[in-house]
């Protein structure tokens, strides 16, 4: 879970994140908690070096790699 004095903050990708980990000894990899409002549609996007992913806490959710498919 979050700590309190994480800050939530807005993304052009059309979600919040809450940083939870990140150093620079490893920057190809972080701990983040995204909030995407019910509705939204996030903006696709691609981040050099970095492989992402995803656990959906509450909801459902489309998302894809090359062709779409379902998570």
């Amino acid at each position: 879970m979050p700590r309190s004095d994480r800050a939530e903050f807005w993304t052009e990708e059309r979600c919040y994140i809450t940083e939870l980990h990140s150093c620079d000894q490893s920057p190809e990899a972080s701990l983040a908690l995204a909030r995407v409002e019910p509705g939204v549609i996030t903006q696709l996007h691609r981040l050099d070096y970095i492989s992402e992913r995803y656990i959906v806490r509450k909801g459902e959710s489309t998302g894809g790699h090359g062709s779409l498919r379902s998570l």
